[in-house]
């Protein structure tokens, strides 16, 4: 290659760069000023006095119009389908860091199963947040390298759709509707027994985040979400499990509502309450941290 040809391929190569900066830029400054619940974390629109964070189990028992309405104060979620401990860790500091000042903190256990996948597209907030870019290099490091080289691609994830569809309405009332049907609480029942994973990782996350709270003079309040009793029965290891993380949280109690409900009518599934059920957990929760039954003595 001549060395004409091969400035041209430069230029070429430096003006497909600029473009995917440029267009990459272009729709993320769009994607901050969705109403989407990580938008506006990292936009600094977050600032409740209780802050939720979890997984889907989160999003569907820690109802946040009724949390409000219960406790009389703001409440904000950053819980979010596939949130391990280790990525609601990140996300609560990163409310703390964007100017946050909530009193408590409520955590959905079960951030301590599953795998890191949601970061893939939390890729979308990597530039915003550090621990999340950190957390993403770490775990899927070649999907990290493509979104330092292409804004673009960093763009491309399922949360730009969500972004979109919250473009001019709000998240916090995101929850399920309907009804857990007859054949999959009768399939449930023939379902052999399951074991629920053990991670000391997320384990270990779980207590960095709570001690880190508590540091902070933020009062922590860990819940064990409910499970359909069916389901729940199936769970070979369940006390096992239990009994491990508590045991991993040391001085922090848990506050287990996993059979506070039984009416079906209440799930949307076998692990998740729909809007009915998580209206009655969220007023349990309510009414354990009015009572000082749930969380640490910092208030």
């Amino acid at each position: 290659m001549n060395l004409a040809r091969y400035l041209n391929w430069l230029a070429v190569l430096a003006l497909v760069l600029a473009g995917d900066r440029v267009l990459g830029a272009g729709v993320h400054g769009v994607v901050l000023k969705s109403q989407l619940r990580f938008s506006r974390l990292y936009s600094g629109k977050v600032h409740p006095e209780v802050l939720v964070v979890g997984n889907s189990r989160a999003v569907n028992s820690l109802y946040v119009p009724t949390l409000e309405s219960n406790l009389g104060v703001a409440v904000d979620s950053l819980a979010y389908n596939g949130v391990t401990a280790e990525v609601a860790r990140a996300l609560a500091l990163d409310a703390l860091d964007h100017g946050a000042k909530p009193k408590w903190t409520i955590v959905e256990v079960t951030t301590v199963m599953g795998e890191a996948d949601i970061l893939k597209e939390l890729r979308l907030y990597r530039r915003e947040s550090p621990r999340l870019a950190t957390l993403l290099a770490t775990n899927y490091p070649d999907i990290s390298t493509a979104s330092q080289v292409s804004w673009l691609f960093s763009e491309n994830t399922e949360l730009l759709m969500r972004a979109g569809y919250y473009a001019r309405r709000s998240d916090r009332s995101w929850i399920n509707n309907y009804v857990i049907s007859d054949e999959l609480i009768e399939a449930t029942r023939r379902m052999p027994p399951i074991e629920f994973p053990i991670s000391p990782r997320n384990n270990a996350a779980l207590r960095r985040l709570a001690d880190e709270m508590e540091a902070r003079g933020i009062a922590v309040c860990l819940v064990l979400g409910p499970y359909l009793g069916v389901y729940r029965s199936r769970v070979s290891n369940f006390d096992a499990w239990a009994t491990q993380l508590r045991q991993a949280l040391g001085p922090h109690s848990i506050l287990d509502l996993s059979a506070a409900i039984s009416d079906r009518h209440q799930f949307a599934d076998r692990i998740h309450s729909n809007r009915a059920g998580a209206e009655a957990i969220s007023a349990d929760v309510a009414d354990a941290i009015r009572s000082g039954r749930c969380g640490s003595a910092v208030r």
